[in-house]
């Protein structure tokens, strides 16, 4: 469930719409409706439209070793020294359940496997797997997707 903080942040996301998505349209207007929320469409409508994927680029949860292995230029595989393949099986090893690249340890094991003076495109290539560039509004403003209930309480509850 939401924090009041939150809910907050929801509320003037959808009130505000600063990126000019049309909540406003689906509500009818800039202040949300009572009656029409009763009637549960208008918060469905915009639950769907906040939790819509878009190009907002957002942290992705976990990178994958194919993801790690397809980021990687073929050429700098046959370049890689023995300490430096070492250090990326260990990366490779760690993704095999998903590994955060935003984290620095793991950004700083990227930089001892692939060093980016030798292999800067394969180097930047495995950090920016930890951006992807498909995100929702939800996923701007919290982090991840809103449901109904949370949206009702942004808008009609006493959490503000």
């Amino acid at each position: 469930m939401a924090t009041p903080e939150e809910l907050t942040a929801l509320y003037n996301e959808v009130v505000t719409d600063p990126q000019a998505i049309g909540y406003s349209v689906v509500m009818d207007g800039p202040v949300p409706d009572m009656a029409k929320a009763a009637q549960g469409s208008t918060l469905n409508a915009v639950v769907d439209e906040i939790n819509t994927p878009r190009a907002e680029i957002v942290p992705r949860v976990a990178a994958l070793q194919n993801d790690i292995m397809q980021a990687i230029a073929p050429a700098d595989f046959d370049a890689l020294l023995a300490d430096e393949a070492a250090k990326l099986n260990t990366l490779i090893t760690l993704a095999s359940s998903g590994v955060d690249m935003n984290d620095s340890t793991n950004q700083a094991l990227v930089d001892a496997a692939l060093p980016a003076v030798k292999y800067g495109a394969s180097n930047a290539a495995v950090k920016a797997l930890g951006m992807r560039n498909d995100g929702s509004r939800a996923e701007v403003v919290l982090g991840r997707k809103v449901s109904r209930l949370e949206l009702a309480m942004a808008l009609y509850g006493d959490a503000r």
